[in-house]
C-alpha cells in the first residue's frame, strides 16, 4: 500500500463525508488513514464542543452584540454622508484654485522681431560657400 498519507486525503475525505465502502474498506486495512480518521473526527468533536458553547451564551451578550453592531452602523452611515459632502467640496475648490491660477498675472510672450538675413543664395556653389 502506497504509504503518502496525502493520497489518501480523498478517502478520509469520503468516510467522513457520508458511508462509501470502497474507502471504508481501505480505512480498515491501512493504519495511517486510520489515524487521520480518528484525528479529524476528534477534530471536529472538540469544534462542535467550541460551537455549543459559544451559541449557549447569556442573553446580555447577545444584546451587548446587537448594539454594538447598531453603532459600528451608525457610524459607518455617518461617515460615508461626511464623504459625500466633502468629496464634491474638495473638487469645486480645486477647480476654484486652478481657475484663480490660470487667470493670474504671468510673462506673456511678446513677438519678437527677427531682422532679416540676406539670401545669399547668388554665392551657392562658389567656392568657399558650399554646405558640402
Amino acid at each position: 500500500m502506497n504509504t503518502n498519507n496525502k493520497s489518501h486525503d480523498p478517502l478520509v475525505d469520503q468516510v467522513l463525508a457520508g458511508f462509501d465502502l470502497a474507502a471504508e474498506h481501505h480505512l480498515a486495512n491501512c493504519q495511517p488513514c486510520q489515524a487521520e480518521r480518528e484525528r479529524m473526527e476528534d477534530t471536529l468533536r472538540q469544534f462542535a464542543a467550541v460551537s455549543r458553547d459559544y451559541a449557549h451564551r447569556p442573553e446580555s451578550f447577545w444584546e451587548l452584540q446587537a448594539a454594538r453592531i447598531r453603532s459600528a452602523r451608525s457610524e459607518s452611515g455617518q461617515r460615508s454622508r461626511l464623504t459625500m459632502i466633502l468629496a464634491p467640496s474638495v473638487v469645486v475648490l480645486l477647480l476654484l484654485a486652478f481657475a484663480a491660477l490660470g487667470k493670474a498675472p504671468g510673462v506673456r510672450p511678446t513677438v519678437a522681431t527677427t531682422q532679416a538675413l540676406p539670401n545669399d543664395s547668388y554665392n551657392f556653389g562658389k567656392e568657399g560657400n558650399s554646405f558640402s
